[in-house]
């Protein structure tokens, strides 16, 4: 009769003794190679309980004196009483003996740092297996789903730490890219710059091309003023571009509105179809046809929609991270930070907000992205409602303004009348790496688009009640 296969969990975990006894071995030869080992790894990353206990030891050993000295090691050994928990006397004798090169060192620290990560995605294995099979733990399936994305993430988060670079890497990198782009100019030629432009050539002129990897740009208003619908008419432009023109993936995540009527709003900037007739569907032939080669345009755009309302921070970092590894998107819009939640409870509201917009932040940076981010502006005093407004008028936390690269305000302007018209005027108040300054914008709110400003359309009111 055939024997059962061993269950994975039930195997001997992953470890590489050799190149375990190699790391130990060439730090004892090699300062330069124990300069490696303690920049690389952790105690924790070997498996033989012996070398783990002896890279603990070499390495504090090493913030005292980085020569380890075979003798003072023996010695130390003795003192502490670990002679016979290493291996006996012997031991050092024999590392520095089966280490072939301390050349070899950072392939040594690649093979224990590798084995170490697939113990971690066992251990995390056998966590979400516990987690799946408790019963009576009353999670849904969306909430393990999240909950083991999260642990498998956070070996990625572990690892992922980057070692410090000198300026002079750096300038050569920035100059070798600076050729690039010189001798493209020369020869009439266009290369990425890395941004993408919003489609409104005023704001990527104040944004130096458009939006950059990295950053957070803040779209703050008041109600009615069209923040929902600048940002969506950002998304529509720059996923809707012919192909040739490299269209860009956008991820929308919608905490107001149901994904149905962002995506009606989209329809109706894209056929420039009146919402009224987009809401009851009152189309005549014409509209239809309109409206149908409007769909076909839209349908091909790589525009995704999360409505999940009451997000968390940490669900918005899973499912972010799935859009842009897997759907290749290259730009988040988020409506709106106030109805976001946070991961762990806060003492205030303020507190949550800050919390709110550094872990935004600490995605975009992380999954070098740009993110437009909406935000309220506190309600403003009697009689004020139509001042413009200004960085203090941010709701809730003044570090919305510290962690943003860009804020953007909407205001919205008045006829002598007292009566909105179509011109929005783009205050840039904060821009970490370019221009501040005001940038007129023509808003058509009964088709939920914004456009390049048209002068002619300086006094024409918008239609009433919108």
């Amino acid at each position: 009769m055939a024997q059962a296969a061993q269950h994975p969990l039930e195997q001997i975990p992953p470890h590489d003794e050799p190149a375990e006894a190699g790391v130990l071995g060439s730090m004892l030869a090699a300062e330069e190679a124990a300069t490696v080992a303690v920049e690389m790894l952790v105690a924790e990353d070997f498996y033989v309980p012996r070398y783990q206990l002896l890279f603990k030891l070499f390495r504090e050993l090493y913030e005292q004196q980085p020569d380890l000295d075979l003798l003072y090691v023996q010695s130390e050994l003795r003192r502490r009483g670990w002679v016979e928990r290493v291996g006996g006397e012997g031991v050092i004798g024999a590392l520095t003996e089966r280490t072939p090169s301390p050349g070899n060192i950072e392939r040594y620290c690649r093979l224990v740092r590798e084995r170490a990560v697939e113990r971690e995605l066992l251990q995390s294995a056998g966590q979400i297996l516990q987690m799946v099979q408790q019963p009576g733990s009353g999670q849904d399936v969306a909430g393990l789903v999240s909950k083991a994305e999260e642990i498998i993430y956070k070996i990625s988060d572990r690892r992922s730490s980057q070692e410090p670079v000198s300026i002079h890497t750096v300038l050569e990198n920035v100059l070798e890219q600076a050729e690039l782009h010189v001798a493209a100019r020369r020869e009439g030629r266009k290369i990425d710059t890395g941004a993408i432009p919003t489609g409104f050539h005023d704001l990527d002129r104040m944004f130096a091309g458009g939006l950059w990897p990295g950053e957070v740009i803040i779209v703050a208003a008041r109600p009615s003023v069209g923040k929902t619908t600048l940002s969506i008419n950002i998304a529509r432009k720059v996923a809707c571009r012919p192909t040739e023109r490299n269209p860009v993936g956008v991820g929308i995540f919608s905490l107001e509105m149901p994904k149905e009527q962002v995506s009606k709003n989209l329809l109706c900037a894209e056929a420039r179809i009146n919402s009224e007739k987009m809401r009851t569907y009152q189309f005549d032939d014409d509209d239809f046809e309109v409206v149908k080669d409007a769909a076909k345009q839209l349908g091909q755009a790589p525009i995704f929609i999360d409505d999940q309302p009451g997000i968390t921070t940490t669900e918005l970092r899973a499912r972010a991270r799935r859009l842009v590894h897997r759907e290749n998107v290259k730009l988040l819009l988020i409506d709106y930070l106030q109805l976001m939640q946070t991961s762990r409870s806060m003492d205030s509201r303020e507190q949550a907000v800050a919390e709110l917009s550094r872990q935004v932040k600490h995605i975009a940076r992380e999954l070098k992205i740009p993110i437009i981010l909406l935000s309220q502006l506190r309600r403003p005093p009697q009689g004020q409602e139509h001042k413009k407004p200004a960085l203090t008028d941010l709701r809730e936390s003044g570090s919305i303004e510290q962690d943003a690269d860009v804020v953007l305000m909407l205001h919205r302007e008045l006829d002598e009348n007292n009566v909105m018209t179509r011109d929005v005027t783009a205050i840039v108040q904060k821009n970490r790496n370019g221009a501040c300054g005001d940038v007129k914008l023509s808003f058509f709110p009964e088709q939920f688009r914004f456009e390049t400003y048209m002068p002619e359309l300086a006094d024409a009111p918008s239609p009433v009640g919108v």
